[in-house]
């Protein structure tokens, strides 16, 4: 399980995840240095520098000892995210345009301000040939955001499964200096928690993760 953070930040531009990059480049992109990173249960954080915006766009790549249906069954449960998502304080599910398409509400604890409160569209698909998941989001309204978009892509690698955790985040001006580097550091945190979140269940809670299996199927179905 994954308990610790180790993060190395490398300056490399990497494909935009949630809409271009083929499932495989999550692995093949980076470099043998990182894939050693991996091995010993470290995560990797890579930063894309996105034009005109204060912050990158984020991209965690870790390891977790479970299935690519497993991993993408949790991520895809949102209501359970304030269960272990750090400052994360509550998740509804407004409505479903269609079975894989949520739009969600979630309320943030954000250091020095009120709460972050963002409306949010979730769409999950399975990739081809099985070859895993992917849940990508966009904002459509935040508090405090400008704009946000980011994935979650898992994929089998060996007997584990390889996700690559994205967020792009706009932020207004009046909190881009002050939380830029709070920001880095959620995101690192987010990664760690679902990480162990997933592992969790799949090792002491296999009813939870047999009903969220269900659900992940029934999405996918149409």
């Amino acid at each position: 399980m994954i308990t610790k953070v180790g993060v190395t930040i490398f300056a490399l531009l990497v494909l935009m995840l949630s809409s271009r990059a083929e499932p495989l480049d999550a692995w093949n992109a980076l470099n043998e240095k990182q894939h050693a990173l991996f091995n010993s249960g470290k995560q990797v954080l890579v930063t894309e520098k996105i034009q005109d915006t204060p912050w990158p766009y984020f991209h965690i790549y870790f390891l977790v000892h479970a299935t690519p249906m497993q991993a993408a069954a949790v991520f895809w449960d949102a209501p359970r995210a304030p269960h272990f998502i750090p400052h994360c304080l509550n998740v509804t599910v407004c409505t479903r345009p269609a079975a894989n398409v949520a739009v969600v509400d979630y309320e943030l604890q954000v250091p020095f301000f009120s709460n972050e409160v963002s409306k949010v569209r979730n769409i999950l698909k399975s990739l081809p040939q099985d070859r895993g998941y992917e849940v990508s989001w966009n904002v459509l309204h935040s508090k405090y955001s400008k704009s946000g978009r980011g994935s979650f892509l898992v994929v089998p690698h060996e007997k584990e499964s390889l996700i690559c955790y994205s967020n792009f985040i706009d932020p207004g001006s009046i909190i881009a200096t002050v939380l830029r580097r709070y920001a880095e550091r959620q995101v690192q945190e987010v990664a760690v928690a679902i990480a162990d979140q997933i592992e969790h269940e799949a090792q002491h809670d296999p009813e939870l993760m047999r009903q969220q299996e269900e659900e992940l199927k029934k999405a996918l179905e149409n």
